[in-house]
């Protein structure tokens, strides 16, 4: 690979010894055999020996911060050439505040219904991968396609929205958005349902449908902190419930309290990456439908106040 010659020719030129490094890249992680002797790698990246604290230089990419092995080259064993010494060694692992998705949603209920929302996302890992690519390579109009996936609601107004990184080292980037929204609340009778932005949450089929294992490569994290205002005129009537779902696949947290005229909200979502087949499968595919079922029922309502 050019890049990494050029690369390890310039931090010899420097005084900084590298090592030329043959890996198997891509979205899944494929086990070497090592039994047998052949060419199993697709990829080069450079590798900096330094004292434990090794660095890892991925020279393809144009917009990945400095030292940064993303979902492509995670987790995975490569082979390290070393003049006396080459052998396999492995990637780091993407860890959970790798792989973390924080978002922050202020939405304003009117008294018809209609609902201003203020959208904040902090994407890492494989989404601050997919849009920092597309806020460099990408129209406007391309990215705002994207923009609308995110935003998971049936019917809305996009007002205006950005996306932003911090400085090209960063291993982050931000969605900000405005909407308004007539989907958010719904009346039923004399009470108005307020809806959940949906967490993203994977679907696997049922455990009697699946004959192979499945398998996640990095885990998940979201996070998710919302407040909503509502008029005067109103009051709770049910608060989603505070509940914890924990199992060896992960954890699913909710949180909530009223204060004044606004209600805040916290909830969080884990799955730990990993090969589930057997009964570990059919206890990750338990915990997911529990999830589902709890994102779908525990909402917070409001009524009219007398």
């Amino acid at each position: 690979k050019a890049l990494t010659n050029y690369m390890m020719a310039a931090l010899k030129y420097a005084g900084i010894p590298s090592n030329y490094t043959k890996i198997f890249a891509g979205d899944k992680v494929v086990p070497l055999i090592e039994e047998l002797p052949s060419q199993q790698f697709n990829h080069v990246i450079v590798t900096i020996p330094n004292k434990g604290d090794t660095i890892w230089l991925e020279c393809t990419s144009k917009y990945n911060p400095f030292g940064y092995l993303g979902t492509f080259t995670q987790s995975r064993e490569v082979l390290f050439v070393s003049q006396d010494n080459s052998r396999l060694i492995k990637t780091p692992a993407l860890s959970l505040p790798d792989v973390r998705e924080k978002r922050t949603v202020v939405a304003e209920v009117t008294p018809t219904g209609k609902t201003l929302i203020n959208l904040g996302i902090e994407f890492r890992g494989d989404k601050f991968e997919t849009f920092t690519y597309l806020l460099n390579e990408y129209t406007r109009t391309e990215q705002e396609e994207y923009v609308r996936k995110v935003i998971d609601l049936p019917e809305y107004t996009l007002i205006d929205w950005e996306l932003k990184r911090q400085h090209r080292d960063s291993a982050s980037i931000f969605l900000t958005a405005e909407l308004t929204t007539n989907n958010f609340v719904k009346k039923y009778g004399d009470n108005y349902v307020v809806r959940n932005l949906p967490l993203d949450i994977p679907s696997t089929e049922v455990p009697a449908k699946r004959s192979l294992p499945f398998e996640l490569y990095y885990p998940i994290c979201q996070e998710e902190t919302v407040t909503v205002k509502f008029p005067q005129e109103f009051v709770v009537d049910k608060l989603p419930e505070e509940m914890q779902v924990n199992s060896d696949a992960g954890a699913y947290r909710v949180s909530s309290y009223a204060e004044g005229n606004e209600v805040h909200i916290k909830r969080s979502y884990i799955v730990q990456s990993g090969n589930y087949s057997g009964k570990g499968y059919e206890g990750f595919y338990d915990q997911l439908a529990k999830v589902k079922n709890l994102e779908a029922s525990n909402l917070l309502t409001l009524k009219k106040a007398n």
